[in-house]
């Protein structure tokens, strides 16, 4: 991604983004939509919202990817009232809805490991989908705006 896309893409309401599966890649894309969603208007509470969902997400999609090397498909969508965003992936089937909640009340030394990124995603969401198909993950999420 280069300025120039950047520019042309601050008229546009959505976004698509290609990524490679190496970590890097989170600082492209949270940089890119820092400058879209900025020039979108997008308040600062939800970007930071939504920057720290992308993280998780292709943290996720990076480190847990059943030897997977095919890129990482995100899309962001602006509505009037909302940010949608997908991302798409092949991997090993994980349903993020079947963890349970993680305990935050007791010591993290004493937890077990995991849930914690899904606890992160369900907080700061106000919707949070999850769909298995022919080897990908397709995992969307909404962010609305403050009134």
């Amino acid at each position: 991604m280069d300025e120039a896309d950047d520019s042309a893409a601050v008229q546009q309401r959505e976004r698509d983004f290609e990524l490679a599966r190496e970590p890097r890649s989170v600082r492209v894309l949270n940089e890119a939509l820092e400058r879209w969603l900025t020039a979108r208007g997008v308040s600062e509470p939800v970007l930071r919202a939504v920057q720290v969902c992308c993280d998780e997400i292709l943290a996720n999609a990076i480190h847990h990817n059943g030897g997977a090397r095919d890129p990482i498909r995100v899309r962001i969508e602006l509505g009037t009232d909302r940010l949608c965003a997908r991302f798409a992936y092949r991997a090993q089937d994980f349903d993020p809805h079947s963890s349970r909640s993680p305990n935050t009340h007791t010591p993290i030394s004493l937890r077990d490991i995991g849930g914690l990124g899904i606890h992160l995603l369900k907080s700061l969401t106000d919707r949070l989908d999850y769909r298995y198909r022919d080897g990908h993950h397709c995992l969307d999420f909404e962010k609305r705006y403050p009134s």
